[in-house]
């Protein structure tokens, strides 16, 4: 199982797709994004020129039933 990595501890691959979780004040969220020269892009981040990314992780394995 994957954990959330603070981007304070480090970054992922450039251009490596992840989940995101970004603040917007007090609220908290999940989204997709990527880092790319040193910035995170997301949909959340265009919209959102205030959020601010926290942590991150790699993908789950999918589910195998």
């Amino acid at each position: 199982m994957t954990d959330w990595t603070p981007v304070t501890k480090s970054l992922p691959l450039e251009n490596y797709v992840v989940l995101i979780t970004v603040q917007v004040g007090n609220a908290r969220g999940t989204a997709i994004g990527y880092v790319r020269k040193g910035k995170w892009k997301s949909e959340v981040l265009i919209d959102r020129p205030d959020a601010k990314v926290i942590a991150w992780m790699t993908f789950p394995e999918p589910y195998v039933w």
